[in-house]
């Protein structure tokens, strides 16, 4: 029998040896030989091989390409495994030799994730079900070849049964206060996918029930960040439940004395802006307005956005201009955390924008700090692929961005 392996890793084992990406140096030829796994139940033609490897026009001689590169293939598996008749040809097409027995990860994985959601009420063999499944699933199928129009609903298919299956397990180990277990798979599943927000959830609630407070409010900064990177930060329902179960679930146990109270509040050495997720940000504001509205004192809301800039700056690439974006946008962060005062507040707006209070009492002030910042982000910044505006006006308790005062740079 011959194992093969085709998430998140090629690899094809037998009691001869061992057959991997490494050794078989061709990414041609580990398409063709998971194509002819995949598919090993018919004879394959010359033009279904031809189209799952080439896009059109790629080759001009289809045929004579895959006979050269069948001989290539069945040369590298007797050298590993000798003189095993592994492919066979019939009429023109090409299959699997049914002869040979296989255990393939993809087909043992989907067998026991169905086994457990089948389980039903029997707990245990569920979670042996969907252990076994989960040690399985070392990463995405064939993720090196997604762009094959072949690969790309496998691989999706396979990983949303591999996130159900965290998601289901995790809840299992749960119900059984297994919480050192929930925190194992959680972490294993948030490596692979991080913008999961049930994992997330989970294992800050499994953090918590282990004592692990200070661990469980880190995760939760970070899984807040990331998940309003990913989702937008003004309406994400999922993350505002998370956060008010989190301040339930840690605040179960009751203070003895306000020392206490002063112990979990208090900010270890606090410097520069406090930078905050969106909703938080929001809060804070509705408060100051608040305060304004009864000691009259003004205060004002920053709002900063960075645009590509158009013509021949911008790459031509959707993804890279993107990536090019969060690049520039982190590097705003880092300015804002170094060039505000430390009770200036600053949140990510959307993925091109930032929003800042400012404790400061005019507009022209407030300007000042804004040109400010934008004049350390283009010094540290070598990429100008892009502009920056800013708007600014009064904080108030009613239509806070009504008739805006704009300044554009």
């Amino acid at each position: 029998m011959y194992v093969f392996s085709l998430l998140g890793r090629f690899q094809m084992m037998g009691e001869e040896g061992v057959l991997n990406e490494d050794n078989i140096r061709s990414e041609m030829m580990v398409k063709l030989l998971s194509f002819l796994i995949i598919h090993r139940e018919h004879a394959l033609t010359v033009q279904e091989l031809a189209e799952a490897l080439w896009q059109e026009d790629e080759t001009d001689n289809p045929e004579g390409a895959l006979k050269n590169l069948m001989y290539r293939l069945r040369g590298v598996l007797k050298k590993t495994f000798g003189n095993t008749n592994f492919i066979v040809t019939s009429r023109g097409a090409y299959a699997w030799n049914p002869d040979v027995e296989i255990l393939l990860d993809v087909e043992e994985f989907e067998k026991h994730c169905i086994k457990a959601r089948e389980m039903n009420c029997a707990h245990t063999q569920s979670i042996q079900a969907y252990e076994a499944a989960l040690e399985l699933y070392q990463g995405a199928f064939l993720f090196k070849y997604s762009d094959l129009h072949w690969v790309t609903p496998l691989l999706t298919y396979y990983h949303s049964m591999f996130l159900t299956g965290a998601k289901n397990l995790s809840e299992l180990y749960m119900a059984s206060a297994r919480y050192q277990d929930v925190e194992q798979i959680c972490a294993k599943a948030l490596k692979i996918d991080a913008n999961e927000e049930q994992l997330h959830f989970n294992m800050i609630k499994a953090l918590i029930f282990q004592k692990k407070k200070e661990l469980a409010t880190e995760h939760f900064k970070r899984a807040e960040k990331l998940l309003c990177s990913s989702y937008g930060e003004r309406n994400s329902s999922a993350l505002q439940a998370l956060k008010e179960e989190l301040y339930t679930i840690q605040k179960s146990e009751q203070a003895s004395e306000i020392s206490d109270i002063h112990e979990d509040m208090q900010e270890e050495e606090p410097s520069g802006a406090f930078i905050c997720a969106y909703p938080i940000f929001r809060e804070i504001y509705r408060l100051e307005a608040r305060k304004i509205k009864r000691f009259e004192q003004p205060e004002y809301v920053l709002l900063i956005t960075l645009e590509h800039q158009t013509g021949t700056n911008r790459t031509g690439n959707g993804q890279l201009d993107t990536f090019l974006m969060g690049k520039i946008m982190d590097r705003l962060e880092n300015v804002l955390s170094q060039s505000l005062r430390l009770g200036d507040v600053a949140a990510r707006y959307s993925e091109s924008q930032f929003v800042i209070l400012l404790p400061t009492s005019s507009y022209e002030s407030g300007m000042l700090v804004a040109n400010r910042i934008i004049s350390k982000l283009y010094e540290e910044t070598k990429n100008r692929r892009f502009s920056v505006k800013t708007d600014i006006d009064e904080v108030t308790i009613a239509e806070p961005f009504k008739e805006k005062k704009k300044n554009i740079q």
